[in-house]
């Protein structure tokens, strides 16, 4: 296995469920481990599940703007993100498409796809000039309701 020791993960949705356990997973193998959410007391508890190695960002990622600004701190405070962990997202109570208000649909969309867009935007640049780097994006089964 690749030695993580000192290198740099970004979680967003790093507070609670996959984000969470992605972070204390890659924390316990060494890294860096920077939470981002929109819950600031969310990211606290796991930063302190964590210890030293964690920093915090709070973070909403529909703000293409602020998700440049976060990424641009970390790379200056940390350096280069190595590993980068899609896992801001919602869901809708109504799961069949025949259901869905556009509103709804569009605040699933702003934040669960063009926040990964954003925060893909916000590392790729470096990852690329380092000929390294990771994306994983968390996804959900509720795509396979129509």
């Amino acid at each position: 296995m690749r030695d993580l020791t000192n290198k740099i993960a970004w979680i967003t949705g790093g507070g609670t469920g996959m984000g969470r356990s992605a972070a204390l997973a890659l924390a316990a193998a060494g890294m860096k481990v920077v939470l981002s959410g929109r819950r600031r007391d969310k990211l606290e508890a796991v930063a302190a599940e964590i210890g030293e190695s964690a920093h915090i960002e709070t973070l909403d990622v529909t703000d293409s703007n602020a998700v440049a600004e976060v990424g641009k701190r970390i790379s200056a405070q940390l350096g280069t993100v190595d590993i980068l962990v899609n896992s801001a997202g919602i869901n809708t109570l109504k799961r069949f498409w025949r259901d869905q208000a556009i509103e709804e649909f569009d605040r699933v969309m702003a934040i669960n796809l063009n926040g990964s867009f954003y925060c893909a935007q916000a590392v790729l640049p470096a990852m690329r000039a380092q000929s390294d780097g990771l994306i994983i994006n968390i996804s959900s089964t509720a795509g396979v309701y129509n």
